[in-house]
């Protein structure tokens, strides 16, 4: 199976992934979005991609290719995800699952208010449902109503303490909120679980940068953009702000070069050339 996310709201989709490893989006609008390809018994790859004019043909098409390969993946399931489920997930009820299958039928329309309350329904018959209170947080964090994302991603916390998403996701929005001091354990523990995860490395090295420690914000925002070039953190722009405070402008216009080519599109597009002829006109810059 594969699926498709808005980086700029709750929109979500998903495909069937056919036997020759083809899968297709039809009517996406222009924006970001990031894909996700599950693979039985193996993991979760995501890449992020920009859909728009300066990246798709003529007919509105954008081709991609997602790697499939151990060394690749978001994450890598482990024997015990394989073959066991928590005692947690068994107890929710199957209305309370119904309810959340139409909640995600309802973001793929990009209604937000029909799922939010199909969401507040689940959690009210189960409210160990700790994946519909992740989804309550997404969507009130893309709504960027952060003191309400944070309070729905500590309940899914509470109710399960094994769910992966809610401990990103409770890490970014305090990023967001100014407290990084806070967020720091939450951003660790992502990254120790999902080494390979774009969002975990993002959020660390947002972090580190936040907390002045820019040696170890290098170190997690250059392995963001390894893992997905394309991420909505834009772990480019990051890495140019640690290089400008480190007098390096050749190393800083090269990132911004970087950004550009997977953010063609960008509304900051020529902000960031003026940018880039500004940094490589200063003395002692190299000349491409």
């Amino acid at each position: 199976m594969a699926a498709v996310s808005s980086t700029a709201d709750s929109f979500r989709a998903e495909t069937p992934v056919y036997w020759d490893g083809k899968f297709k989006f039809k009517n996406l609008a222009a924006g970001s979005y990031q894909i996700a390809v599950f693979v039985p018994r193996l993991g979760e790859f995501r890449q992020t991609y920009s859909v728009g004019p300066a990246t798709c043909d003529k007919k509105g098409r954008l081709k991609i290719t997602v790697l499939i390969h151990p060394s690749r993946a978001s994450k890598l399931y482990t024997p015990r995800e394989r073959f066991t489920v928590s005692a947690i997930r068994l107890s929710i009820s199957g209305k309370a699952r119904k309810e959340y299958a139409e909640a995600l039928k309802k973001l793929r329309k990009s209604d937000d208010a029909e799922a939010v309350r199909h969401l507040r329904k689940a959690v009210e018959l189960s409210p160990q449902f700790a994946a519909a209170w992740n989804t309550l947080g997404v969507i009130a964090y893309q709504r960027k109503q952060y003191g309400e994302a944070e309070a729905h991603f500590r309940e899914a916390i509470r109710q399960d303490p094994e769910l992966y998403e809610p401990i990103v996701n409770l890490g970014g929005v305090l990023l967001n909120l100014g407290r990084p001091e806070e967020a720091l354990p939450l951003n660790l523990k992502a990254a120790e679980w999902r080494p390979r995860d774009a969002l975990a490395n993002a959020q660390l090295g947002t972090n580190f940068l936040a907390l002045g420690k820019l040696s170890l914000a290098l170190r997690h925002l250059k392995e963001a953009k390894r893992l997905d070039p394309g991420h909505f953190a834009n772990p480019q722009l990051l890495l140019s702000e640690i290089y400008l405070r480190q007098g390096d402008a050749d190393a800083a216009a090269a990132e911004v070069d970087n950004f550009l080519r997977y953010h063609p599109g960008s509304l900051q597009a020529e902000p960031l050339r003026a940018l880039i002829r500004k940094l490589r006109e200063q003395p002692g810059a190299a000349r491409p």
